[in-house]
């Protein structure tokens, strides 16, 4: 009994500091936030394809976010006049254009590390 006792501890303290471990090295790298525009689009010199379907710009968003190497993203609301991309969450690097506030049915951001 006292040995179980004991190997919880011991397992405690080993999950402890892995996870003490895992959180100094996510704030080393820092965190990752994004702008939102609405209204907005972004053109890119690189993009990630296939381009997925989502329900929101938040998700877009965080689809971006998720992506260590996306710098920005435009979300395509679901309108039929965009036929094929709606919906669509388009990711991309390196910022080549944007366009904000004359870009009725998207949104878009830019990804940063705070």
């Amino acid at each position: 009994m006292w040995q179980e006792s004991i190997d919880m501890v011991r397992m405690g303290m080993i999950l402890g500091a892995a996870l003490y471990a895992a959180a100094n090295a996510a704030s080393a790298q820092g965190t990752r936030v994004s702008s939102m525009h609405a209204d907005s689009s972004m053109t890119f010199h690189q993009y990630f394809e296939p381009f997925p379907r989502v329900d929101s710009a938040e998700a877009c968003r965080d689809t971006c976010i998720a992506n260590a190497q996306c710098t920005g993203w435009t979300w395509y609301e679901d309108n039929p006049e965009f036929n094929t991309l709606r919906r669509a969450c388009i990711l991309g690097a390196g910022l080549k254009d944007s366009q904000i506030g004359n870009r009725r049915g998207r949104t878009s951001g830019v990804v940063t590390v705070r």
